[in-house]
């Protein structure tokens, strides 16, 4: 009587399809909420801001990028719309989107809103911004 093995006595096609089947999903990634809003500082839109979302269960941080209304919609990956559900820490930097904003943020030239928003907002461990994301949701950041 031969010793022959478990898998050897499973047909090879049959072994191949289990594995096939079973990675089904394995690059799925997180639930997300999709999240969009627009950000003000006293009345005014903010424009040129990473808005990042940090989920505190883990995992990597989810941005916006604010635009001239300071409008924002959440990207986890270039494909990949949201942030994941539960409690987010919130914080935005500074992020400006044209040579000429980069360069005179460089050279020291700062509108006192920048300074002031990133004083209060710019620190992932000292923001006072926390949200608890159940759904789909407009998330206005009124600063």
């Amino acid at each position: 009587m031969r010793n022959v093995t478990l898998l050897a006595q499973v047909p090879r096609w049959l072994w191949a399809a289990s594995v096939v089947i079973g990675c089904l999903g394995c690059n799925k990634g997180p639930e997300l909420v999709p999240i969009t809003g627009r950000v003000t500082y006293q009345g005014r839109p903010v424009k040129d801001f990473a808005v990042i979302f940090v989920s505190q269960e883990g995992g990597r941080p989810c941005m916006g990028q604010t635009d001239q209304d300071g409008k924002y919609e959440l990207l986890y990956t270039e494909n990949a719309k949201g942030t994941r559900p539960g409690k987010n820490k919130v914080y935005l930097r500074y992020n400006p989107t044209t040579v000429e904003a980069s360069a005179a943020f460089q050279g020291g030239r700062r509108l006192a809103d920048v300074d002031a928003i990133q004083n209060k907002y710019g620190d992932e461990n000292t923001t006072p911004l926390v949200f608890d994301i159940k759904g789909s949701q407009v998330l206005d950041l009124d600063l």
